[in-house]
């Protein structure tokens, strides 16, 4: 005998009041409404586009003119197709299920029991022929496409009359009113049933005889022995061994700049302006320089290589905000500032010109404006080529752990990356703190003047004394490049702070996402005193800081020698 459970089940029964039994059923009727309502504004809205498209077409097919492939075929087979089922409107009655524990229905008179009325669901093609039935009278009421047609007969006839010439005009409507028969011309049946017309065929031309040709006989009587010339054998071109182009191996470095000479000018200029002469072993930002010299007046030419761009390179250097020295924006504001930059340094190379005013667009503006859009890019990818260039040697190479913990500290804002002696990592983080250590020779760091070394090789920036309050002018020194290179250097060493792998995938540096950054390294360049740049200047190449006037060698001519002599008026 089995136990019985020392535990008993409770069943609660839970009862719907008249109310909401009453309730439900209201809701279930405003959603079949709602439902009905929505697919008749869906077939009404259906059968509308069906009217419009049928009333579109028959005007396209009225106004075209029929070819003939376009005329109908009677052995052509005309496909029948199924109707498409349209989306059939779920009964959500059959979803909602009963009240577990509701109690049965007690049996009712028949006068009050009324019986639930279900819709059924539409028959196959049932909806498809309400449409139909819609998209009907709505072609019969008129409503569909828009009218194209013209709204009266002489603009209709204007219409036609358009692109024609008079005297086809005239000819058309003399044919049109002229009795006879129409003929579209060519051959008809009366032609193919008459005569053949007798025709003058054109006697064959004449036998063309070259009298300049002797022609000599083969045969034994002949007696001439003149030898006949045998042809010369048909030449054949020599094959030519074919050589392999030689391999050669593209290493990918920032070209050197140009040898720094001072601007010669024919007439003397209170402002000297540094500028740089391409060097002859220098490699070119451009597989080819002559194509940015075709072109240019003959007063930009010449000195093009030697001056014109080095000016630019030197003002993109020192510019405060290098990122939109002569960016072209939307604006109207920033093309004028970038066509104002050009025309300064034409005005400096060449002082009293004569040249047309210089537009946004021209082939000055827009050659030099690429050239230094070129050369601030190389900026800021030295400082990322450095970085990688130093996870490269043999301590890190292979270590994403040491790359990564030393990334980290070098991006700290007294790190290795931006000073000279950085805080040590032993030292507090915070400069309050007792026992911290300030770090010294800042922008002095081995990545940012290896970065910088190669665009101040040849360059030469002159530093002014500073006035008697203190103030000093860096306006012509390269506060412009040290912050894209600073700016560089950080981009390179946010490649590895994740997990000590180079990350390939980065924001492209742009004024919104690296303008910012260059702007902050400026503020803090700004504050350099004369001795702060003498010390950087020299750290990274001691030859960029321009020797006193005295004791410089001015070449005057270089790259203006045919413009020295000018003739007088007699």
């Amino acid at each position: 005998m089995a136990e019985k459970p020392d535990f008993e089940m409770t069943v609660t029964k839970t009862y719907r009041s008249h109310a909401e039994v009453e309730g439900e059923k209201q809701r279930r009727a405003a959603e079949a409404t709602a439902r009905e309502q929505r697919l008749a504004d869906a077939m009404a809205t259906i059968a509308a586009l069906n009217a419009e498209a049928d009333q579109a077409a028959a005007e396209e097919e009225n106004d075209a003119i029929d070819s003939l492939g376009d005329l109908d075929d009677e052995e052509t087979t005309v496909l029948e197709f199924t109707e498409e089922d349209f989306a059939r409107i779920e009964n959500d009655d059959a979803n909602d299920s009963a009240d577990e524990y509701a109690p049965k229905a007690k049996s009712q008179s028949k006068s009050t029991v009324v019986a639930k009325s279900k819709k059924s669901k539409p028959k196959k093609g049932e909806t498809r022929a309400e449409v139909e039935e819609l998209t009907k009278a709505l072609k019969a009421k008129g409503v569909g496409g828009k009218k194209k047609s013209v709204q009266n007969s002489d603009a209709a006839a204007a219409s036609k009359r358009a692109g024609l010439s008079e005297t086809f005009l005239a000819t058309s409507a003399q044919a049109s009113t002229s009795p006879g028969k129409f003929e579209y011309g060519g051959l008809t049946e009366e032609d193919a049933e008459s005569t053949r017309p007798d025709l003058d065929i054109a006697a064959a031309p004449a036998k063309r005889i070259n009298e300049l040709v002797v022609v000599v006989s083969s045969d034994a009587e002949s007696d001439d022995d003149t030898p006949i010339r045998a042809p010369a054998p048909v030449s054949r071109p020599v094959p030519r061994p074919r050589f392999a182009a030689p391999k050669v191996k593209f290493e990918p470095r920032i070209p050197a700049l140009p040898i720094a000479s001072e601007t010669p000018m024919p007439k003397k200029s209170k402002k000297k302006v540094k500028l740089e002469a391409e060097s002859s072993q220098a490699g070119f930002f451009t597989p080819d320089t002559a194509a940015d010299v075709k072109g240019l007046p003959a007063l930009v030419a010449p000195t093009w290589d030697s001056h014109m761009l080095p000016a630019m390179y030197h003002d993109l250097a020192c510019s405060l905000d290098p990122i939109s020295f002569t960016a072209c924006g939307d604006s109207a504001a920033s093309r004028d500032a970038a066509v104002q930059a050009v025309r300064k340094v034409v005005n400096e190379v060449h002082p009293g010109n004569t040249l047309p005013k210089l537009v946004w667009g021209d082939r000055i503006c827009s050659r030099i404006v690429s050239r230094v859009r070129e050369r601030r890019s190389l900026m800021v990818q030295a400082g990322v080529n450095v970085v990688d260039a130093f996870f490269q040697t043999k301590e890190y190479i292979g270590n994403p752990v040491a790359i990564r913990e030393y990334a980290r500290y070098a991006i700290r804002g007294n790190g290795p990356a931006f000073w000279k002696e950085p805080t040590p990592l032993s030292s507090p983080r915070n400069a309050k703190a007792p026992g911290y250590i300030p770090p010294d020779g800042y922008m002095e760091s081995p990545m940012i003047l290896g970065a910088a070394s190669d665009f101040l090789k040849t360059a030469e920036f002159t530093i002014p004394e500073a006035n008697t309050d203190g103030s000093f002018d860096s306006s012509e020194l390269p506060t412009g490049l040290f912050g894209l290179i600073a700016a560089g250097v950080e981009r390179g060493l946010k490649r590895y702070v994740a997990t000590g792998v180079r990350q390939e995938e980065l924001p492209k540096f742009t004024k919104a996402v690296g303008g910012p950054r260059v702007a902050a390294y400026i503020t803090n360049i700004r504050r350099f005193t004369r001795t702060r740049w003498i010390s950087l200047l020299t750290a990274a190449r001691p030859t960029a800081i321009a020797p006193p006037a005295s004791d410089k060698f001015e070449d005057e001519f270089d790259g203006l020698t045919e413009y020295a002599y000018v003739p007088s008026s007699p």
